[in-house]
């Protein structure tokens, strides 16, 4: 409940939600211009589940803020190279990879923009970029999911926590989610 939530977390939470009210202007501004970015961003501050969700501990904050950076960057992908300079699309492109790969272990189903990002450039002969972003999401995802592998014999979590114990553990007995099943 939120009284029980500490203040420090409550205000790193809400500034996490006031960049995501920022990114969701950016993402408008780079797909519609300057107006867009304006009432998206006026939308987006006055939607409630970004104002009160902060008052929770919550993974929900930090996730839309990881996912927005992770559209932000492929964004930058697709753009045409400045100066012929491909890096940049490569530098992003390993950005993406791995706010891909961090997203995805905070929600497993972000997972699925790995493989069409990859495909989507392949096909737009940027294999440097695809291999960026595949590389990005490794580097991110191999760590905890050798010690989930190791552990739990599951890579990623479907939705972690509880959900994580009762679905890949022997010793779960259906607590947590699976009760009300």
């Amino acid at each position: 409940m939120p009284r029980e939530v500490p203040t420090a977390l409550k205000v790193a939470q809400a500034f996490a939600g006031a960049v995501a009210v920022w990114l969701i202007a950016v993402i408008a501004r780079r797909t519609a211009g300057e107006e867009a970015a304006i009432c998206a961003a006026w939308l987006a501050a006055a939607y409630p589940p970004l104002i009160w969700m902060c008052a929770y501990a919550l993974s929900e904050t930090a996730y839309s803020v990881i996912v927005l950076g992770t559209v932000v960057c492929l964004s930058r992908v697709t753009d045409p190279p400045a100066d012929d300079m491909e890096s940049r699309h490569v530098a992003s492109a390993f950005s993406a990879g791995v706010l891909t790969g961090i997203a995805t272990l905070t929600r497993a189903g972000t997972l699925f923009i790995l493989p069409l990002a990859c495909l989507y450039l392949a096909l737009r002969r940027n294999r440097a970029a695809a291999i960026a972003i595949a590389l990005g999401a490794l580097l991110a995802l191999a760590p905890w999911s050798l010690r989930n592998i190791g552990e739990h014999r599951v890579g990623i979590a479907s939705q972690g926590a509880l959900t994580f114990w009762t679905g890949n553990s022997p010793a779960a007995i259906g607590e947590g989610d699976l009760a009300a099943n």
